[in-house]
């Protein structure tokens, strides 16, 4: 069901204790909401026939917050990667109404952004205009939503925390949930596939992808921040496992997990573009692997996640279809 749910929350600061003890005719049991993924994965893989995980990923399992950012206007890129979540067997997927920086951003924030793309012609300053105010929507449209996760998980923990003290199971159960639900979140862009793209004529392998990318989740360590479903290294990468790799330094920002560890250090880095005393800012992918090498960053390899390509929203340049892969040259 599409719509946006995050109305009435409040925000609070609390200790991100994630284990509960209750108790249930006279034995005590814990409630945790920090599931692990990779058990989660293993699990898949043990209970799953292949065929099964070739049509349905699962992907609600690992992120029951799933969005997509898309200009309201979009209405064909929001149905072909809805599409897309569909054919993976992904049914509970939320949309994001992307921010339109040629009318909702004020000139004062799109001008500190200062890309010089070698396409685009230096000789027309509306073109950078253009340009720069699609950068500061992308920007703010990843920054709001995350915000707007981010308080509802500190609300959930407020919630969790009230239940605790009043020792109603009931309470506590349906509090854990929610917490769980907004500990982590996969961000998607309005103009991605899932599948291997074969770059020679462009076709789409999607066979078995399933049961690679249920693998390669079994080897997250628990300790992730950021997990990219497809990306471009900058610097080289280091190997975690046959399909993991971690990374320092990128760009690219269509598909993306945040556990609930990154919301504070995205946010609290992005909110420079609100201070006025800031004068340059980069585009917002750009601006988060500035903090990678400080956190743990992965990266799903290969990717499993495409670009459809056709015109961009930020350059209006048109681009073929494209798959970033975690590796680098020297790795």
């Amino acid at each position: 069901m599409l719509g946006m749910i995050f109305a009435g929350f409040i925000t609070a600061s609390i200790p991100n204790a994630n284990e509960w003890q209750i108790t249930e005719k006279g034995n005590e049991k814990k409630l945790t909401w920090e599931n692990s993924i990779a058990e989660m994965a293993q699990n898949n893989l043990t209970h799953y026939s292949k065929a099964e995980l070739e049509t349905d990923w699962r992907l609600n399992d690992y992120f029951p917050l799933i969005y997509i950012i898309n200009l309201p206007q979009a209405e064909k890129r929001l149905k072909r990667s809805l599409q897309e979540f569909y054919s993976i067997g992904t049914k509970t997927i939320h949309v994001f109404p992307a921010i339109d920086g040629s009318k909702d951003v004020p000139t004062s924030t799109w001008k500190k952004f200062h890309s010089r793309l070698h396409d685009i012609d230096s000789s027309c300053p509306e073109q950078f205009d253009r340009l720069h105010q699609r950068q500061a929507g992308c920007y703010m449209s990843h920054y709001k939503l995350v915000q707007k996760v981010n308080e509802a998980f500190e609300g959930a923990l407020k919630q969790l925390k009230v239940a605790e003290i009043s020792k109603d199971l009931n309470a506590i159960r349906e509090a854990n949930q929610t917490v769980q639900k907004y500990s982590k979140v996969l961000i998607c862009e309005d103009d991605i596939g899932f599948g291997y793209l074969n770059t020679a004529d462009y076709t789409i392998f999607k066979k078995r992808v399933g049961e690679s990318f249920t693998k390669a989740l079994t080897k997250l360590p628990s300790n992730w921040d950021i997990l990219y479903f497809i990306v471009n290294p900058t610097n080289p990468t280091k190997k975690i496992s046959h399909r993991i790799r971690k990374i320092n330094t990128s760009w690219c920002f269509c598909a993306y997990a945040l556990h609930h560890t990154m919301y504070k250090p995205f946010l609290e880095h992005l909110k420079k573009i609100e201070e006025s005393d800031v004068v340059k800012v980069l585009p917002v992918d750009s601006e988060i692997s500035e903090i990678q090498h400080l956190h743990h960053v992965y990266a799903i390899s290969p990717s499993i996640v495409y670009s459809f390509g056709g015109e961009s929203q930020i350059t209006g340049k048109t681009w073929f279809p494209w798959q970033g892969q975690p590796k680098y040259p020297q790795d």
